[in-house]
């Protein structure tokens, strides 16, 4: 039984950007729903969460979760792969939904985490590439204060989404196991 108390470290040894913003979203999960605060540690020594990419994993985009009394540890083929995995665990071990932010439902609080022992293996995917277009974008510039303005001759794009709902967009992606997006109609790359 993994049980933690109510701070740990996460090591991730990939070194990409990328997965560093996926386990920020972990520590946000782990926080909102069990109360636990995570912070980024600098050696994985002591670390309840190990993140690494590894030529043991097999295959573009593959992870490997196991979950023991002493930590959990994820191991990816690539930075896709360790992020799927990042997702893949808040999912499993916290009940973190792909469109939490959409639904507006996060899981109940509850008080600390217990796992069982286990281990998730992903399967290939069965399309090389999946991905979203985010059509009818303008409809998604209402909701915050936009990114500053849309240099467009157009009057419905008039702002850019804010950054804000960008990522919750992003992150949503991610959780879904989305590798290709089109993030705009009338995109001007200099705006």
């Amino acid at each position: 039984m993994f049980s933690p108390g109510k701070n740990i470290n996460i090591y991730d040894d990939s070194g990409s950007i990328a997965v560093f913003k996926a386990i920020d979203d972990l520590i946000r999960d782990l926080d909102k729903v069990c109360g636990i605060t995570a912070v980024k540690a600098q050696s994985a020594d002591n670390a309840a969460i190990r993140v690494a990419i590894t030529s043991a994993v097999k295959g573009a985009e593959q992870y490997r979760i196991q979950i023991k009394s002493d930590g959990i540890s994820i191991e990816a083929s690539d930075e896709l792969g360790a992020i799927y995995g990042i997702y893949r665990l808040s999912r499993e071990a916290l009940g973190v939904e792909p469109m939490w932010f959409w639904k507006d439902s996060y899981p109940a609080a509850r008080d600390g985490l217990e796992l069982e022992e286990c281990e998730f293996v992903s399967v290939p995917a069965t399309f090389k590439y999946r991905g979203w277009f985010l059509n009818d974008e303008d409809l998604l510039t209402g909701w915050l204060e936009g990114s500053g303005p849309r240099h467009i001759d157009y009057p419905h794009y008039a702002q850019v989404i804010s950054l804000d709902i960008a990522e919750a967009v992003y992150e949503s992606a991610l959780r879904c196991g989305v590798n290709l997006i089109i993030p705009a109609s009338f995109l001007d790359i200099m705006n």
